[in-house]
């Protein structure tokens, strides 16, 4: 099904799917790889070694994290009218996932279907459902308000507070 994917042109997710496999078999070569795979596709925003960077730092190297938050804090002091998902997926999949989460919700990307993708609609991320902003999140972006006219993917769930949580 990968293969398949990458042969009609969805390559994000394609991917994110290969990463997350890597992941899930501790093999950080390949999951780098693929990150920068991903990365490469929408970092134009950004300078020549970003998407370099950015997969280290979704691999947990110490330094490249420390550029990534310099390189985010750079971008989001002037930010574009619509910004680069990479911003918000980058922050979550470096451990910043609150202010992946908020960054999300206060800007609109350039590709919502990379960033919601891969947020919300995998459980590649499941940092994010239990983000203590996640239930902020849903709000703000208006997906709660949808999920209660229209129905939430059977693993989410409203709780008693009326806030939407996810497993």
């Amino acid at each position: 099904m990968i293969d398949r994917a990458r042969q009609v042109g969805l390559g994000w997710p394609a991917a994110v799917t290969l990463a997350s496999i890597a992941s899930k078999r501790g093999d950080l070569a390949n999951k780098r790889k693929y990150y920068l795979e991903s990365y490469q596709a929408l970092s134009a925003d950004f300078d020549p070694e970003a998407a370099e960077i950015f997969a280290s730092a979704s691999i947990g190297d110490v330094a490249a994290i420390a550029r990534t938050r310099l390189m985010m804090d750079a971008y989001l002091a002037n930010p574009p009218e619509f910004i680069s998902p990479l911003v918000p997926v980058v922050l979550i999949r470096i451990g910043d996932v609150e202010r992946g989460l908020n960054v999300g919700a206060e800007h609109i990307t350039t590709n919502e279907a990379a960033f919601l993708g891969d947020t919300l609609g995998t459980r590649l991320v499941p940092e994010v459902w239990a983000s203590p902003v996640f239930p902020e999140f849903l709000r703000k972006t208006g997906i709660a308000a949808y999920w209660d006219e229209f129905g939430a993917p059977e693993q989410c769930q409203k709780n008693q507070k009326g806030d939407y949580r996810c497993e």
